[in-house]
Parts: C-alpha cells; structure tokens; sequence
C-alpha cells in the first residue's frame, strides 16, 4: 500500500500546562504505523513553558501543529479547535498526560471500517506516576479479549464508557455538526458522545487495551471527587432532557441516564463517608438515609464500574 492510501488521522491534543508529559503523548500518536497521522496541539494558554516546548521540539516536523485558544477555556473549547482544523478521514482524541500503542489507531480504524461504526474505542489502562499499571485494563469484562462488539446507547451510558478515548468518522462529524459544549469544564467527553448516539452513531467497543491513561484517582481530596462526580451528574440530567426532548422514542436513553444518574449518587454517598472517617470534626456524619446508597455502591460497584 502506498503512503497516499493509507487513512489519515487527526489527532487531537488538548494541553494545560503539561510540560513533563507533552512530548510522550506526541511521540506515541507520531509513532503509529500503517496509518498516516497530523497532530494538533491545542494549548489552553498554560501559564508554563508548554507551548514553547511543543515550539522548540517539533520545529522539523510538519506532522505537528500548535494551536491556541484565546483565553483559558477548558477542554471543551480546545477539542473544538481541534475539530475545526482537522483534516483527517478520522478524528482521535488524547489527553497531554496520556500515551497511545503504536498500532493503536489501525487497529481501531480497521474495526470500525469493517463493521460500518462511527466511532469506536478500546479499554485502556491506568498508570500511575511510576509508569506502573495500576490494576487489570478497565472494561475487560465486557466481551472476550481482542474481540469488536457493537454497544447501544443504552449499554454506553449503563457501564459507564464516558472515559473511553474513541477514534471518530470525521464525515460523521462534519454531517451532524456535532461539537463539545464551551461551558463544559469536566464530564464534556461524556456528554459529547451521547449526543454522538443521539444522531443515530454507531459505536464499537474492541477488547485491546492500547491507551494508557494517567491515574489521578489518589490524588483527588474527596472534595475535589465529590464535585467531579456533581460535575458528571449535571452533565446527565442535561442529557436527560435533551432525550426527553426528542421525538423519537428514546426510553432506552432515559431509563440508562437515570441509572448512571442513581450511580453516581451513590458513589458521592461514599465520598462523603470517606470525608467523615478521614475527617470527622469537619466534615458532617452521614445520615441513616445514606446507608442504602453506601451498601449499594460497596456491594455492586465493579458491575457499575466494569473492570
């Protein structure tokens, strides 16, 4: 195959002041193979030398293109500059402090050109600041090893993939139009790719973890948790109107937001446990009603939460 055939890929990088990782989630996406790559550097005005870096150490490579926002904005804004320039057949998304295997993208791109999907994505592992694998890859549970299976919206939303990293059909893209909401700050992922399924994409999940992922998880304050997963229950209940707001029949769509949504209260119920154990002059003692969320989170959360 030549060069000119083979599927060029836009990959879409959004930074923040992530000068000790930039170059390692850039390298990984410049590394791939059997598939022709651009990617677009979006810095979010770091206040670091971020941008001078990315400046400095691809200044002979024509793969690489920096980009700006005005302002401070948020992820949101940065991906849809992202959108705007892209020029590939299909659009990645990866995160500054993230890595990619360098087969990653043919193999996603080939699943998806061979079952007719808009979008698909991997499980992927989390990796602490050691470089270690924390644990198994997340999602594993969901289809045998290395296999491609096609999810419903419903099943999306109901597990919980609103942290996959997808490959997207950019022609999908461009017909609907679709972006990441600007006031978005956190949960804008989740939020983007149910609108993805709400104009009828077809999404497939392949059991190959090839995305590496940086774990903040104890790094978070439970305060700092707390108001992520208030974040990500906002995010729900507005596409839960939206659904609502549709023509179509969509009480598949609801019935799963409305789940994640119980999820996630459970999760906070835990949270703010955790605050009182660790905390208990400052932070106040659960009430009774809090139990039954607590048990519920503790007993069923790795089917909530596949691994």
């Amino acid at each position: 195959m030549n060069h000119t055939d083979l599927p060029l890929v836009s990959v879409i990088v959004p930074v923040y002041n992530a000068l000790d990782t930039i170059v390692r989630a850039v390298d990984s996406a410049l590394g791939q193979t059997d598939v022709t790559v651009e990617v677009l550097v979006i810095d979010d005005c770091s206040s670091d030398s971020t941008a001078e870096l990315v400046t400095r150490h691809y200044t002979d490579e024509p793969r690489v293109r920096l980009l700006h926002t005005n302002s401070n904005s948020g992820p949101s804004v940065a991906r849809n500059i992202g959108l705007e320039h892209a020029r590939g057949d299909w659009v990645a998304l990866l995160d500054a402090d993230d890595w990619i295997d360098n087969n990653r993208l043919k193999l996603l791109i080939d699943s998806a050109m061979r079952h007719k999907l808009d979008f698909v994505a991997d499980s992927y592992y989390f990796v602490t600041d050691q470089h270690k694998l924390t644990s198994n890859p997340k999602f594993t549970s969901l289809s045998a090893a290395n296999q491609m299976i096609e999810m419903s919206g419903d099943q999306f939303i109901r597990w919980g993939l609103g942290s996959v990293k997808p490959v997207i059909n950019r022609a999908f893209l461009s017909r609907t139009q679709l972006q990441f909401d600007p006031l978005v700050w956190r949960g804008e992922d989740f939020q983007f790719f149910i609108s993805l399924f709400f104009h009828s994409a077809r999404f497939g999940f392949l059991n190959t973890p090839m995305y590496y992922r940086s774990y903040i998880g104890e790094s978070l304050s439970n305060t700092d948790r707390l108001s992520l997963l208030q974040d990500v229950t906002t995010v729900l209940s507005r596409q839960l109107t939206v659904a609502k707001s549709l023509p179509a029949d969509n009480q598949s769509f609801i019935d799963a937001l409305v789940y994640r949504q119980a999820v996630l209260a459970d999760s906070m119920a835990m949270v703010r446990l955790k605050s009182w154990l660790k905390s208990p002059a400052q932070s106040g003692l659960p009430g009774l009603n809090s139990l039954p969320a607590i048990a519920r989170h503790l007993l069923f959360k790795t089917q909530r939460y596949p691994a």
